[in-house]
């Protein structure tokens, strides 16, 4: 009886195995096909649309506290 269990065991632990290494080969295929030109582009796009309006009020905010 225990050396069944054993062998279920042994056997569910390899499937798990099996399916991680597959989880993480198609996760390294992903990260190795995106090019550098889009992660140019993603952050271009990231400090125009978010970073660069926020400075924008920022410095608006400063000028008409120091105005005053």
């Amino acid at each position: 009886m225990d050396e069944y269990k054993e062998e279920q065991i042994l056997q569910e632990l390899r499937e798990i195995n099996r399916k991680l290494d597959a989880m993480t080969n198609d996760e390294l295929e992903v990260h190795k096909e995106k090019p550098l030109l889009y992660d140019i582009l993603k952050s271009l796009v990231i400090g125009t649309v978010i970073v660069g309006p926020v400075l924008a009020v920022l410095m608006a905010l400063g000028g008409v506290l120091s105005a005053n």
